[in-house]
């Protein structure tokens, strides 16, 4: 019982954290940035701080169907966060950043009425996109996951031979 309230404790600290620091830096860029702000740059890479409005998914996806949009949001994280109970501590970890990643953007719909982006990278002087630290935590979630599954089946095939 000690162990399964520890992983909680740190599942939710992870959701808490991430959830706070994001929502923090959106409510900064939405009220005092209003021009974009170079944070860095250097020969082949700069980093931009923009305050952009995006009312669809990824890459603006469905902007003009934002009401399913959410709607599917929701439905998907309430399965996920049912899903993530039957994992092993190690893919939690993976979920709960993709969770509170895609719960920080359907709280930005709400308190909003659109998700706030800001984060701006070029390298070599191709920008790719300007995105959050939500879709951040997705993408991490996502990587963490797909090397937790990798390692997972390596295990296995050990165990096999």
């Amino acid at each position: 019982m000690k162990v399964f309230i520890k992983r909680l404790a740190i599942l939710l600290l992870i959701a808490g954290v991430g959830f706070g620091f994001d929502f923090w830096l959106k409510s900064y860029v939405h009220h005092y940035v209003f021009l974009p702000v170079h944070i860095f740059h250097f020969s082949f890479i700069e980093f931009t701080l923009e305050h952009v409005t995006n009312t669809g998914g990824a890459w603006g996806m469905f902007a003009g169907h934002q009401f399913y949009l959410l709607t599917f949001r929701i439905i998907l994280v309430m399965a996920l966060m049912i899903y993530t109970c039957f994992r092993p501590f190690r893919e939690q970890i993976g979920f709960v950043l993709v969770t509170t990643g895609a719960l920080c953007n359907i709280f930005d719909t709400f308190y909003y009425g659109h998700v706030i982006d800001m984060l701006h990278f070029t390298f070599w002087f191709h920008s790719y996109g300007i995105f959050n630290l939500a879709d951040s935590y997705i993408f991490i979630g996502t990587l963490a996951l797909f090397f937790v599954l990798m390692r997972k089946k390596q295990d296995a095939s050990v165990d096999c031979n």
